[in-house]
């Protein structure tokens, strides 16, 4: 099935019969479906990792009366490097386990500490269905939305957010203290020899990326050098920062935490990330040193390659212009579709203006001297 408004593909599986079964558990007097539809769940340019799908049913109820249900379906891309690096590395799989055993774990603990915290939306399983998937409620229904992402957080918004990841940091670290260390799949992730290849391949094209970028800048003299030097470093830089450190403060990263991930109801406002991050740490009973304001910056400055990747490889795309064109194949394509594409994220003017500010920032904070 291909959708009319966005052409979006719909695979074959995605019927209404594979939804009765979670109908029947969450809709109370749910005697049938009327309507089904499934199309994109994101406009063109606003999801490069997944598909995203909205799911709108309609169901009759008992009664006699019909009630509205909608489901957002996160499905893979279809190109070939995608689906390799899917075999290696079923993130469906682990992302499925995190919403269905990990989050609720995390709940649980503030829970027991007599506090109501929510990190995600329910996720649901497809019996029957052997393929990539995961299916979580759709939140706008309850008033739930994202913000524009072209436009950014205002502080109000950004400190709301900060305090959700510093629960989520929290209770992350005293997860493993209450109930064991978490799997390879998530202590590791990514990072394993088996990956190395592919990412030292896919390191080595987008390093050219952001390099033939930054070339075009004006001004770039005082940085441009440490970029072109950082670029074959990249993978093992990468494996040797995601190694925990036994010392610190270990937690689970987010590790897409950006705008089109997070959503907002409007009813609370947050505080800074140190002073909730200590807070809930207390809160949870965690047993090690609480880190001090001292050594949340050490670990930003320790770690500020993180902040170089985020800012030369994932700010383009964020402050991109919508786009029909946008896709992840392009993003890792040697085609001209696909280096016309990379051209226009780093000669965006919007981009520019940030990355002006950030590169320098960076660089006066040491980011480049460790390595």
């Amino acid at each position: 099935m291909t959708s009319e408004a966005s052409k979006t593909i719909i695979p074959d599986w995605v019927k209404p019969d594979i939804f009765i079964d979670i109908l029947n558990e969450s809709v109370e007097g749910f005697v049938r479906i009327t309507n089904f539809k499934a199309d994109s769940g994101s406009a063109p340019g606003e999801n490069y990792a997944t598909i995203m799908l909205r799911v709108n049913i309609q169901v009759e109820l008992k009664d006699g009366s019909e009630k509205s249900i909608s489901f957002m379906l996160k499905l893979p891309h279809q190109s070939e490097m995608y689906l390799e690096i899917l075999k290696k590395n079923n993130f469906f799989e682990a992302e499925r386990t995190m919403y269905n055993t990990i989050i609720p774990e995390m709940e649980e603990l503030y829970r027991e500490a007599g506090v109501e915290v929510k990190f995600g939306a329910k996720s649901y399983d497809l019996r029957g269905v052997d393929s990539y998937y995961v299916l979580l409620e759709d939140l706008a229904p309850h008033g739930f939305k994202n913000m524009n992402r072209i436009e950014g957080l205002d502080q109000v918004h950004t400190e709301s957010a900060l305090r959700k990841l510093s629960q989520w940091h929290a209770a992350s670290a005293a997860r493993v203290a209450n109930i064991g260390p978490y799997p390879e799949k998530y202590s590791i992730g990514f990072f394993r020899e088996e990956n190395r290849a592919i990412m030292t391949h896919i390191n080595s094209n987008t390093s050219q990326d952001v390099l033939n970028g930054l070339l075009t800048f004006e001004d770039n003299e005082e940085y441009i050098e440490h970029v072109k030097i950082f670029g074959p470093k990249y993978t093992d830089i990468s494996f040797k920062l995601s190694e925990p450190d036994s010392d610190g403060l270990n937690v689970l990263n987010h590790g897409d935490f950006w705008s089109n991930n997070i959503m907002f109801s409007h009813d609370s406002i947050g505080n800074f990330y140190h002073e909730n991050l200590v807070e809930n740490l207390k809160l949870l009973k965690y047993t090690k040193s609480l880190p001090t304001l001292r050594d949340i910056h050490i670990s930003l400055l320790k770690y500020g390659f993180w902040g170089y990747l985020t800012a030369t490889r994932i700010m383009n795309a964020v402050l991109a212009d919508p786009s029909e064109k946008a896709n992840f194949d392009d993003l890792l394509s040697d085609t001209n579709n696909g280096n016309e594409f990379k051209k226009s994220l780093y000669s965006n003017p919007r981009y520019q203006k940030h990355v002006k500010l950030v590169l320098p920032w960076l660089l006066n904070r040491g980011v480049f001297e460790e390595y």
